[in-house]
């Protein structure tokens, strides 16, 4: 009897030996979710104005037309720059910047770049873009205005992006100094897709997709 007594508590003593590590075992693999949850929230996308003086609606994960503008131009602008030497800067932008552009609209570009280069245009030329702002009352693409972003359905976008374009030329016979070839000011349409293939280089999701270089036109701006 003493015997069966004995060997019946240990048997108790094992079995809650067993669920006491059961149940901190569990313990743990909770206290570890929650604190991975704490560390690592999950990304929200907000899109805020840029001009907060009277307060905004802001929506998590939706994407503002005024967003979509911001991107494009700015885009548009790095691309377009060359400080130096369109010859290398130009490919070299594409190159920096190609994970913000679609297949399509980097093939455009490229295209754009062989014509150039093989028309000897783009050797020691320097560029600088630059937004018009709001301008005249009517024509008000040099910065954010709901009329200069259209929906063109789901994740799509037209865009217009009023800029002015001044282009100089280094030659050998005039030294050093490159002289003003160009400086016009243009309305360039662009569309722009929503294409969340790669945060790592692209956080915004979003990519110019299509240049329509037949509908650029000229501007006339008052100074």
């Amino acid at each position: 009897m003493y015997r069966n007594s004995k060997e019946d508590s240990k048997s108790h003593i094992n079995t809650l030996r067993f669920i006491l590590i059961g149940l901190a075992g569990v313990v743990i693999a909770l206290l570890i979710t929650v604190m991975l949850q704490a560390q690592t929230p999950p990304a929200q996308r907000l899109s805020l104005p840029p001009d907060l003086r009277y307060g905004a609606q802001v929506t998590a994960g939706e994407i503002s037309a005024w967003e979509v503008y911001a991107f494009a131009g700015t885009i548009n602008q790095l691309i377009h720059t060359w400080r130096e030497d369109g010859a290398t800067e130009y490919q070299d932008n594409l190159g920096r910047y190609s994970a913000l552009m679609t297949r399509r609209y980097l093939a455009q570009k490229y295209a754009d770049y062989q014509a150039r280069a093989g028309r000897n245009e783009l050797q020691g030329r320097q560029r600088a873009v630059t937004p018009l702002g709001g301008y005249t009352e009517n024509n008000h693409c040099g910065f954010y205005h709901r009329d200069c972003v259209q929906s063109l359905g789901p994740n799509r976008w037209q865009v217009w992006l009023d800029v002015n374009i001044k282009d100089w030329q280094r030659t050998r016979g005039r030294g050093n100094e490159p002289f003003l070839l160009r400086d016009i000011n243009v309305r360039v349409p662009v569309v722009v897709v929503y294409e969340p293939d790669n945060f790592d280089f692209n956080p915004w999701g979003l990519k110019l997709d299509y240049e329509a270089v037949n509908d650029v036109r000229t501007l006339s701006v008052e100074k």
